[in-house]
């Protein structure tokens, strides 16, 4: 059995440690931390087994978190946010705007999932531009890797890992493990949210490296128009 660990802040940046190391005195204090969200102005529903971490800030208008779900340190949350059991808002990741998240939505560290906008009428300037919110909506059993930014609008539909390959336990095509291509999930609608045929993705490179294929090819088109004493497009 593992002993109990005297630092707090590693429970912040490591909350799924929480529920088989902290002592008795950390989980009183984690729930003085929960009974001070749910005192707060904001609609606060907590599930069981929850984790909110002392360094995240949580200001939400609505705020369901579900039995099991964390949020862990440094994220910054705010607005309407509903998520499911066995959710993960990981360390230094931002939750903003109208956010729905699924059961099993894993968000990994550094990415913001941004449930607004801003207007873009001509004549006036940014700061003068209405917000605007459609939301953001995560299915089931999901997993957002690090560093992934989720703009207004997005749909993600449950599970889109496996849409192209086997859920059989087995692997995708031809054998091959199925993989998240590079992590980009665009557009509203469900057939958006894997690779399409013919782009990035779509092959057999990880997307870094068709990313900086199509980086060179460009650089390379650039010199060639300036050698010939054209001005680049």
């Amino acid at each position: 059995m593992k002993q109990p660990s005297d630092d707090g802040s590693r429970f912040d940046h490591c909350p799924w440690l929480f529920a088989g190391q902290a002592s008795g005195g950390q989980r009183a204090a984690q729930e003085r931390r929960q009974e001070r969200l749910l005192a707060g102005p904001g609609e606060v529903c907590l599930g069981e087994g929850r984790f909110v971490a002392e360094t995240a800030a949580v200001h939400p208008d609505v705020l369901h978190q579900g039995d099991r779900s964390y949020i862990a340190a440094h994220a910054y949350v705010t607005d309407a946010i509903r998520a499911g059991a066995d959710c993960t808002v990981n360390p230094f990741t931002v939750v903003r705007g109208t956010v729905t998240l699924g059961d099993g939505v894993r968000i990994g560290a550094h990415s913001p999932l941004l449930g607004f906008n801003h207007g873009s009428a001509p004549g006036l300037p940014v700061r003068r531009q209405p917000v605007t919110s459609r939301g953001i909506t995560v299915g089931d059993d999901v997993w957002i890797g690090s560093h992934v930014v989720v703009v207004d609008g997005v749909t993600i539909a449950r599970n889109p890992h496996r849409r192209r390959g086997r859920s059989d336990g087995r692997g995708g095509e031809g054998g091959r493990p199925p993989r998240n291509r590079g992590g980009w999930f665009r557009g509203g609608r469900p057939d958006r949210n894997v690779a399409r045929p013919g782009g990035f993705g779509a092959g057999d490179r990880p997307i870094g490296e068709e990313i900086q294929s199509l980086r060179l090819r460009l650089c390379a088109r650039g010199h060639d128009q300036v050698e010939a004493g054209e001005a680049p497009a």
